[in-house]
């Protein structure tokens, strides 16, 4: 099955202070229940993306340069 994912048409989060101390504060074991639902809304949103995209680029290496 082929899934059509166009970057253009979503609403990526931006990596700005408020994620990354979300991060941060993930790093240093915090609970993820514990962030602010804001951090929570973005650190989610933002890992959605990157599971999506992330196993895209490795079948394009693959493609490309013949891993």
């Amino acid at each position: 099955m082929v899934e059509d994912t166009s970057l253009h048409d979503m609403s990526l989060p931006e990596i700005n202070p408020h994620l990354l101390s979300a991060w941060k504060l993930l790093r240093e074991a915090k609970p993820f229940d514990e962030l602010s639902e804001g951090q929570q809304e973005k650190v989610t949103l933002f890992s959605g993306y990157t599971e999506k995209i992330y196993p895209l680029t490795k079948l394009l290496s693959l493609i490309l340069f013949r891993i």
